[in-house]
C-alpha cells in the first residue's frame, strides 16, 4: 500500500498552481511605449464541481498541535493519523483543510503505509488504507477548488484591468475620470467576488510590472487597489448606523482621482 506516489503528483499540481501566480496574462507590449489591454474575459465561474463552495465553512474543528519535526516517524505524525482515524467522513475534510502542510507531505503517506504494514489486525489496516484513498481524494478535492478560485480571481481582475482601456485597446496615464468611473463600476459588479485570492493577484501582477517595467501599468493596478479600497470602505459605512464625517471624506477621497485629492483634503478641512 505504497501511497507516495500520488502525492507526488498532488505535490506538483501544488508548485503548477503556485507558479500559475507568476504569469499575468493581460500584459502585452502596444505602440508607442504605451500598455495594450488585452479584450474584457468571458467570466464563467463554477465552484460545483469541487465539493467545496465558495465561502462555505462546513467544518469547526481545532488544528492539530503542529509537533517538533516532519519525518515518517515524527509524532506529529503518529498523533495526526491517530485523530483521523477517529475523525467522521463529514469532518475529515476540515481538518485536512486545517493541517494540510503536515498532511500534504510523502512522509505523511508513507507513514500511513508503515502503520497499516506493522498493524497485526486487519480491521486496522483496512481503516488505514481507507484513510490513505480518503485523503488522497481531498486533498485532490482541495487543490481543484484553490485552482478554481485562483482562475476565478484572475478573470474578474483582468474584466476590471481591461475596463480601464480606452475605446482603441489603449490605457492612458493617469486614468480620467471616466476610466476611472468603469473601473469603479466593473468592480461593483464583482464587489461579492473579490476575495484574498483577487488582492494577491493584483499584488502579484504589481510586482511582475514592477520587475520587468511595463510602463504605466503599475499606476493602474494601484487605482485597483484604491478603487477596491473604497468600495470596501463604503460598504462598511452602510453597515453602520452613522459614519463619521472623517469615514466619509477618506471614503470620498479613495474614490476619487489623485488630481483632485489636494482639493478634496482642503475642502473637506475647512468645509
Amino acid at each position: 500500500m505504497n501511497k507516495a506516489l500520488k502525492i507526488f503528483t498532488f505535490t506538483l499540481m501544488l508548485c503548477l498552481y503556485s507558479r500559475a501566480l507568476q504569469t499575468p496574462a493581460f500584459v502585452r507590449p502596444g505602440s508607442h511605449g504605451s500598455v495594450q489591454a488585452a479584450g474584457p474575459s468571458v467570466l464563467a465561474p463554477s465552484f460545483g464541481t469541487t465539493g467545496l463552495r465558495k465561502n462555505e465553512r462546513p467544518f469547526q474543528v481545532k488544528p492539530l498541535r503542529s509537533g517538533e519535526g516532519g519525518g515518517a516517524g515524527s509524532p506529529a505524525i503518529d498523533e495526526a493519523i491517530s485523530t483521523m482515524l477517529k475523525t467522521g467522513q463529514d469532518d475529515l475534510p476540515g481538518l485536512v483543510a486545517k493541517n494540510v502542510k503536515l498532511v500534504g507531505t510523502p512522509s505523511f503517506f508513507v507513514r500511513v503505509a508503515e502503520r497499516a504494514e506493522e498493524t497485526k489486525s486487519d480491521k486496522e489496516r483496512k481503516k488505514l488504507e481507507k484513510l490513505a484513498d480518503d485523503l488522497v481524494g481531498i486533498l485532490n478535492d482541495l487543490v481543484k477548488y484553490a485552482e478554481t478560485s485562483l482562475d476565478t480571481s484572475q478573470k474578474i481582475a483582468q474584466t476590471i484591468i481591461a475596463s480601464a482601456a480606452e475605446p482603441d485597446g489603449e490605457f492612458m496615464v493617469p486614468l480620467s475620470r471616466e476610466r476611472r468611473s468603469d473601473m469603479r463600476l466593473t468592480m461593483e459588479q464583482f464587489a461579492e467576488e473579490l476575495s484574498e485570492n483577487f488582492l494577491a493577484t493584483i499584488s502579484t501582477w504589481m510586482q511582475k510590472v514592477e520587475r520587468e517595467k511595463v510602463e504605466g501599468m503599475g499606476e493602474i493596478l494601484q487605482a485597483t487597489l484604491q478603487i477596491y479600497a473604497a468600495i470596501r470602505l463604503r460598504i462598511s459605512n452602510e453597515s453602520t448606523e452613522k459614519a463619521t464625517p472623517s469615514m466619509r471624506l477618506y471614503s470620498k477621497i479613495l474614490d476619487a482621482n489623485p488630481l483632485d485629492w489636494d482639493d478634496l483634503i482642503k475642502n473637506g478641512i475647512t468645509g
